[in-house]
């Protein structure tokens, strides 16, 4: 009895201990922010940078986790490189605070130069950010931000059908030849511009604008000043002012998790580099794919005051207008970024990228409070996820047309019916029915277990991250799924199981080791061994430790 009490005594002062670390925590996310950047509110209404109020989590388990103990107006205001400084420095030495911490933040802040110079305070600043990840070949990475900067929209096309139509029409053709269809406009010179001088040094195609940053690069156009000089906002000869901060960019592909994900891990990094929060933030996608499956990250991840305006949106609310902005940002492309780049086993671990926008993910779709984390202690059950992979669902450009409200006319895609995969479990079903019975099994570390057999495609997003958070064993075959495991709870584990020749791919033993949590990578022939996959599984129950979130 007296050490079953101080064992007691002992678990109280922990947790008072972890109480204690997390309001220091959370109560200051920083003391200082540079003045005069967007969406920066250090009083006032939102209770100063890290109020904590009843919609942010408290306990213990928000001592490692402060952006979801954030209120929901400390999380709008907080600029993101704020938010992400919580998070401490990237484990693994080397170069990994520089690929996936503060460093990459700072690094790349620290490039920015005047691609095009203002000539007067009125007029045009462009200000572009250019920075070499490592062993990323080509020209470098580009994030570029424009002061007083105008896009004619009546050139950009989003208007025009037949500009439209002709872009849509070539997706479908190199899709049905299955090469990677692209689904931007080139837009010709002078789609954007403004009252500045262009440093001809900086402005090459040298390969620093990557992709369609290119595009955007090619569209730019120094506007004359009156008179041979000056120039000011006045004649960019604007139909409309913007004042709130923008950020543009061109998806990579609107329905493959992974790849989509390239762009909001990217978007995130822009947001930290600018110093920007999502109070008043508009985000504006300039690709003609339809809003896709993930539209939750766009229409309420990063949505402040603002909705998201996707090219359709562009042409109904704009149509052949001059635009003119007072900060936008053309965002960075999607291939660039770095859970994309660094595709080898890196030895990097617990980075405050990958676990501060994970937690930025949860929190903008208000699951906080259905994590581990928001227990007052750990859970004793272990719930294990099956992440199957089944041609359940229909191909995405069907099922996600809209012939009313996108460029997706759904007479396009009705030839298309149930989308095959690649991978799939041929004894799907013997692999359920084993590994449902680890729930009849008694663990002498008090673990009880719950199976779930789960097809993520018939789920909607915001039901596909609470079942994340709330996985501790996820197994599936390499897949774009698979992305899934950063949002799990950090005493989680991910299995993959390399079936069909899969194995060659590292992203996710990498973004598992980079969120800070347990990798399993099991390369099997396909069927699976189910007794072994079950003696996996049952291992990684019984080791364990419940003592942690």
């Amino acid at each position: 009895r007296v050490a079953a009490l101080e064992k007691s005594i002992d678990s109280a002062e922990d947790e008072l201990e972890h109480l204690v670390a997390a309001a220091a925590k959370t109560h200051h996310l920083r003391a200082e922010h540079p003045a005069g950047k967007a969406n920066w509110h250090p009083e006032g209404a939102v209770g100063g940078l890290a109020a904590v109020g009843a919609p942010g989590i408290k306990g213990p388990g928000a001592a490692e986790h402060p952006i979801l103990a954030l209120d929901e107006a400390a999380f709008r205001s907080t600029p993101m490189d704020a938010l992400m400084a919580q998070y401490g420095t990237s484990g693994g030495g080397g170069s990994c605070d520089g690929d996936f911490g503060m460093g990459l933040i700072e690094r790349w802040r620290g490039t920015g130069a005047p691609y095009c110079q203002a000539r007067s305070e009125t007029s045009t600043n462009l200000e572009c950010y250019l920075v070499h990840q490592t062993k990323h070949h080509g020209g470098g990475d580009q994030l570029c931000l424009g002061t007083n900067v105008r896009i004619d929209y009546g050139r950009a096309g989003f208007a025009d059908d037949g500009v439209t139509g002709g872009v849509v029409r070539n997706y479908i053709a190199t899709k049905q030849g299955q090469r990677a269809g692209t689904l931007g406009i080139e837009y010709p010179t002078g789609t954007w511009g403004g009252t500045c001088d262009l440093d001809q040094s900086l402005w090459k195609v040298d390969g620093s604008f990557p992709g369609w940053n290119l595009d955007w690069r090619n569209a730019f156009q120094s506007v004359p000043g009156s008179g041979g000089g000056g120039g000011s906002d006045v004649e960019l000869e604007c139909d409309v002012w913007e004042e709130q901060p923008t950020l543009v960019l061109q998806r990579d592909t609107f329905a493959n998790f992974f790849h989509n994900s390239e762009d909001f891990f990217n978007t995130f990094i822009a947001l930290a580099v600018l110093q920007w929060g999502t109070a008043d933030l508009q985000i504006v996608l300039a690709d003609l794919y339809p809003k896709g499956p993930f539209w939750d990250i766009w229409s309420r991840v990063f949505k402040g005051a603002y909705a998201p305006l996707t090219a359709w949106d562009l042409k109904q609310k704009y149509g052949t207008k001059k635009v003119c902005y007072r900060k936008m940002a053309i965002g960075i492309l999607g291939a660039a970024s770095p859970i994309t780049v660094a595709s080898w086993r890196t030895p990097c671990v617990h980075t405050p990228l990958v676990r501060a926008y994970a937690d930025f993910v949860v929190r903008g779709l208000d699951l906080h409070g259905a994590t581990h984390y928001a227990q007052p202690a750990p859970p004793r059950t272990v719930t294990i996820t099956w992440m199957a992979r089944r041609a359940s669902s229909q191909w995405p450009e069907r099922r996600f047309c809209d012939s009313a409200n996108s460029f997706f006319k759904c007479e396009d895609w009705s030839h298309l019916d149930k989308r095959s995969l690649g991978r799939m479990v041929r004894n799907d079903a013997e692999v359920v029915a084993s590994l449902k019975k680890l729930e009849e099994q008694h663990f002498d570390n008090g673990a009880q277990v719950i199976f779930r057999d789960v097809d993520f495609n018939l789920l909607t997003f915001e039901e596909q991250i609470r079942t994340d958070v709330t996985t501790d064993i996820m197994i599936g075959p390499h897949g774009a799924g698979l992305m899934h495991n950063i949002f799990m709870p950090d005493r989680a584990t991910l299995v993959e199981l390399h079936i069909d020749g899969s194995g060659a791919n590292q992203h996710f033993h990498n973004l598992a080791h980079w969120q800070g949590r347990q990798y399993v990578a099991k390369t099997s022939r396909n069927p699976i061994d189910v007794e072994d996959l079950y003696r996996t599984i049952e291992g990684l129950v019984k080791g364990m430790d419940l003592r942690k979130y």
